[in-house]
């Protein structure tokens, strides 16, 4: 038997409520991008810099609780078929964005090698695009899938029991573990800092879906999803502050030791406290779930508006106008990318049972 894991009393642990974390953050991430090519107000500045990689914690998070989420609702059954449905869907939207940042340089006269274009298509080096992401989440997703189906060996000969899959789930998140430590000590000498100081995020992302349940109780939310008493409020926000003030404390305490090292420890208490907050928060916001909901399409294509702008004379120097004409356009872009690779996942799919349903009349 599977674990019920759609708990709807959870209601801000919803696809829907998330995707609004996502979309809130995601926004705070083009706005961050924007530096690189304008210069931001003082106040602005100071908030960015404060949140620094911390603004794709939760991109992260959400990912390995939705992963193991799907894993303890289908089984083993998702976990085989993590490969076509996560890793090659992450290059599905991926690579064809690439393809656009190359038309760009190209238009722009922009130069790149044949080797820079052939590494950027897997997500190792960019084309302008931000690339980063991609690679780390294409690796989780690929450690995740040999976790899962390296201790599932270990228990083929037991009978599925909700016991087995308890078992199987602590033996493939301590390999999750170790595969991911090795993963960042690789990561640690060969690419920037911003590629592992968050991937702790994913990590716990799991972890808090397995014990979803006990981590909320202790943080005053009952079995149904509610707050309810004073001693539970007390406790909520008494916990939720102290997530706060212990990710800003590690975060600025490590700054000049630890870095790397307290980064990833803030990163869990970042996630936690983004969590309890977002209890309090009204979902769905539609506008903030679009975003979440279109993450990877403006993620990776928001820097096309940001670089190509600034060849026009009037917009070269940044500024207001820049700014929103970017915002605008990255919108306009990621939905109409959204849409035209829906259309063509579609047809794709509707040309496969076709020939599926042919194949049978023949037979």
């Amino acid at each position: 038997m599977k674990e019920n894991t759609e708990d709807i009393s959870y209601k801000f642990l919803t696809k829907e409520a998330t995707a609004c974390v996502n979309g809130i953050f995601i926004i705070i991430v083009f706005v961050s991008h924007l530096r690189t090519y304008m210069d931001l107000a003082p106040r602005l500045e100071w908030l960015l810099s404060s949140l620094s990689q911390l603004m794709v914690a939760t991109f992260l998070f959400y990912s390995g609780y939705g992963v193991m989420e799907s894993i303890r609702t289908k089984g083993m059954s998702y976990v085989k078929r993590i490969p076509l449905k996560r890793v090659l869907g992450v290059f599905a939207i991926y690579i064809p964005a690439v393809l656009l940042f190359a038309v760009m340089d190209l238009l722009l006269g922009i130069p790149f090698t044949p080797a820079q274009f052939g590494l950027s298509l897997v997500a190792w080096l960019n084309l302008g695009n931000s690339n980063w992401y991609i690679f780390v989440i294409i690796c989780l997703y690929i450690i995740t899938w040999i976790s899962w189906m390296i201790a599932d060996v270990f228990f083929k000969k037991n009978a599925e029991t909700d016991e087995r899959e308890k078992r199987r789930n602590i033996v493939a998140f301590v390999l999750l573990c170790l595969l991911t430590a090795g993963l960042v000590a690789v990561l640690i000498y060969t690419t920037p800092d911003y590629y592992y100081n968050t991937i702790s995020a994913y990590i716990f992302g799991v972890f808090f879906s397995i014990n979803k349940d006990r981590i909320l109780k202790i943080c005053g939310v009952d079995d149904t999803g509610k707050v309810r008493g004073v001693s539970r409020w007390i406790r909520y926000l008494v916990i939720t502050v102290v997530m706060v003030v212990a990710t800003y404390y590690i975060r600025y305490f490590t700054k000049a030791n630890y870095k790397n090292t307290g980064f990833l420890i803030a990163t869990v208490f970042f996630c936690m406290g983004v969590v309890l907050i977002s209890y309090l928060l009204p979902f769905p916001d539609i506008i903030f779930r679009w975003f979440g909901e279109h993450l990877f399409e403006v993620s990776i294509l928001m820097r096309i508006p940001m670089i190509s702008l600034l060849y026009i004379p009037y917009l070269s120097k940044g500024g207001i106008t820049y700014a929103i004409i970017c915002f605008i356009l990255t919108v306009l872009l990621a939905w109409i990318y959204h849409s035209v690779r829906e259309k063509i996942a579609f047809f794709i799919r509707k040309r496969s049972k076709n020939k599926e349903k042919q194949a049978e009349v023949n037979e």
